[in-house]
């Protein structure tokens, strides 16, 4: 019988924007995307300016951030999962589901 583990983002916090659109964010220096105004769509996450980022240096965060232009250009549905959104720290996925 095959064992399984937790997941890293079995116990994530999401975050569900409607519209990607609405969305700020910057590219730095670090080959971090910050995201800016996350709290304007849900209060109970931190404001601006660098909470939250995707890491575009790896494969992974390069197709985050695919992810998220594509949502952000089309209008649409994006999810953001973080382990704890009380904590500075980067995205574990980023997806629509």
């Amino acid at each position: 019988m095959l064992a399984m583990g937790p997941t890293a983002h079995a116990a994530a916090e999401s975050l569900v924007v409607p519209d990607a659109s609405v969305l700020q964010y910057g590219v730095s220096y670090d080959a971090k995307v910050y995201f800016r105004n996350l709290n304007q769509v849900d209060a109970s996450w931190l404001g601006c300016c660098y909470n939250y980022w995707i890491d575009v240096s790896t494969d992974t965060g390069r197709a985050q951030f695919s992810a998220f232009l594509t949502a952000k250009a089309s209008h649409s549905r994006i999810v953001f999962f973080i382990a704890d959104k009380a904590v500075i720290s980067p995205f574990i996925m980023v997806g629509d589901f």
